[in-house]
């Protein structure tokens, strides 16, 4: 028996149904896995947050919130290696600032 057809017609199913949907669901299993954080974890990230974010307050009284921002971001995705999602990172932030303002007694005011 020659199997040397079927091996083919194999091969074929494999290159064209296989492989694109591996391709199309690698992104999202990435995802899946670089967003899912413990509450342990979350723990530590928002710790490393407040301790960043009331250095910079200190270092930097005067400079643009914006600019704020970006250290910020710098120094969490440096401590924490990179391991949270940019909106992740951006959610830490907020959460901080407004514990802070809140604590202080400053009133709140989000720009669209």
């Amino acid at each position: 028996m020659n199997l040397e057809p079927t091996l083919i017609v194999i091969q074929q199913v494999v290159t064209i149904v296989v492989i694109p949907i591996i391709g199309a669901l690698t992104p999202a299993a990435i995802k899946l896995i670089k967003t899912h954080t413990t509450a342990k974890q979350w723990a530590i990230a928002e710790a490393i947050a407040k301790i960043a974010i009331h250095s910079i307050e200190q270092q930097y009284p005067n400079l643009a919130g914006d600019k704020k921002y970006l250290i910020a971001a710098q120094k969490i995705n440096k401590e924490l290696g990179s391991k949270l999602t940019p909106k992740q990172v951006d959610d830490l932030i907020e959460s901080t600032v407004k514990q802070m303002n809140i604590a202080l007694g400053k009133t709140i005011v989000k720009s669209a």
